[in-house]
């Protein structure tokens, strides 16, 4: 990383905030002129930017992962000779370079300190290791050979004593998925098989957890039996082999954390996810706060396979909703929205939606760490505010207590506009640091209701007319407004 020209900070960064913020993301989605077929194929890259609150400086660095497929189509030719690595959507444009290979890992979806390693995670492959100082690839990282061929991109990490989950495909030639649990140490513990809801595949992106289990939503989206042969042997795209399945239900597992064994495993009303906010458990009921696509799954992937002409809508977004489960039955007794959707409301800058009364189309969510394994009062969502902006274009505070399924009312809850052109993208809850720290034990993660938004918001938000990008730090309290002593939020471009 290099220290930043002076000038690229304006306003001061919190003193507290001294640390180094890493994101993953698609560095590159074509080779040479030649597209690839997915946004999910492209290649990772690894983005870090360092700050100093103590003398309001920052330092930043980026560079590629440097995959097997990156080396391999180096060793091709590189952009000259056109796509030569088969991808999870994306075909070689060579047919032997298809055929009986497996797709190969982009390591492009998230960053992930475990066992004092900094990982690049992506459900194609095994994790990346790279250095957190000069972002160059270690190498993969190799857990156990018992562990699932693809690594989930959203593993997660216990937060009472770090034991990481994480789940992905069976090694072939088995079919299916496998559900892991690796300690604090890296060692693995135990693996297990995640039941299937017929001998279709389908994928899993990410899970919710609670305090005692893991719950799988696995939308109707799957690899039928007619389109597997072409897909496993590398005949045809894999990742475009997949459809929706109508007159099918979405499949439900819950696993017990302790033992990995599977607590209920049933058919629900179909919808498609994503993305998850959390869980927690309360009275014998299990809370799972997931994104639910508003509109066709079919539609959204279609976006994705090409971004640049894609046209964005409410209905390619979510409503985030509170699923509720009945431990001790598995019945699925609920599914409304954590929040009633925003209405619409004359003169509001969402283009008609009165932004802080509803929840907006939405993607995202989070929620402050101290909130972990019990019910959050807040969640933070990146939205859409319909404005005409054509994509993500707010950042967005939900306040479930004053905004719960008897609805909010004006204020109720807090959006912040981005101006016409500027994107931002998914953000990171930084607590404060508290004096002495924040205890010991089973439960020294945890934070009141009331202090639970002390902290920070981080993103990086996209500048379109300039091609730059900026880190914002947002004050959690005040999501819309600027951070004391007043003046715009703090930002690094």
């Amino acid at each position: 990383m290099a220290p930043l020209l002076s000038g690229s900070v304006e306003g001061t960064i919190p003193p507290e905030l001294s640390g180094t913020f890493y994101r993953v993301g698609p560095g590159r989605i074509r080779v040479g002129k030649q597209r690839y077929a997915h946004w999910f194929d492209g290649d990772g890259l690894v983005f870090a930017i360092e700050l100093d609150g103590a003398t309001n400086t920052a330092k930043a660095g980026a560079r590629m992962v440097r995959t097997d497929r990156v080396v391999q189509q180096e060793k091709a030719g590189g952009d000259s000779a056109g796509i030569a690595v088969r991808g999870a959507w994306t075909q070689a444009n060579s047919l032997f370079a298809n055929l009986a290979h497996s797709p190969t890992n982009p390591a492009n979806t998230a960053p992930m300190f475990h066992a004092g390693k900094l990982l690049v995670l992506c459900e194609g492959g095994c994790p990346i290791e790279v250095d957190p100082q000069t972002l160059e690839t270690k190498g993969p990282c190799i857990f156990g050979s018992d562990l699932p061929m693809g690594f989930s991109a959203h593993a997660k990490p216990d937060p009472v004593d770090g034991t990481l989950y994480t789940w992905g495909l069976a090694q072939p030639p088995a079919l299916g998925m496998n559900v892991a649990k690796i300690g604090a140490n890296g060692r693995v513990q135990q693996t297990a098989t995640l039941p299937q809801q017929t001998n279709e595949m389908q994928m899993s992106h990410d899970c919710a957890m609670s305090s005692d289990h893991l719950v799988f939503i696995l939308p109707p989206w799957k690899l039928p039996t007619g389109n597997m042969a072409g897909a496993l042997s590398g005949a045809s795209s894999f990742g475009h082999s997949y459809s929706w399945t109508d007159g099918v239900g979405a499949w439900m597992v819950v696993i017990r954390k302790s033992d990995l064994s599977v607590v209920h495993a049933r058919e629900i009303p179909a919808m498609s996810t994503y993305h998850f906010a959390s869980a927690y458990e309360k009275a014998g009921k299990l809370h799972v706060l997931v994104c639910r696509l508003i509109g066709a799954r079919e539609d959204l992937e279609s976006n994705f396979g090409n971004m640049y002409d894609s046209v964005w809508s409410a209905p390619t977004y979510n409503t985030l909703c509170d699923y509720v489960i009945d431990l001790a039955s598995g019945n699925l007794e609920s599914s409304d929205p954590v929040v009633p959707p925003a209405p619409t409301g004359p003169g509001s800058p969402g283009g008609g939606l009165d932004v802080n009364a509803g929840q907006l189309p939405m993607e995202f969510p989070i929620i402050a760490p101290g909130a972990q394994h019990r019910a959050p009062r807040f969640v933070y969502t990146l939205g859409f505010s319909g404005g005409g902006g054509g994509y993500f274009d707010a950042v967005q505070k939900l306040d479930l207590r004053k905004g719960g399924a008897a609805g909010g009312g004006e204020g109720a809850h807090t959006t912040r506009i981005s101006p016409p052109g500027v994107f931002p993208s998914e953000v990171e809850f930084i607590p404060r640091k508290r004096p002495g720290g924040g205890g010991s034990g089973a439960r020294a993660h945890e934070v009141s209701e009331e202090d639970e938004d002390d902290g920070f918001l981080l993103y990086l938000e996209y500048h379109a007319a300039q091609h730059t990008s900026s880190l914002v730090i947002l004050d959690a309290k005040d999501v819309a407004g600027a951070p004391p002593p007043g003046g715009p939020p703090p930002m690094v471009r």
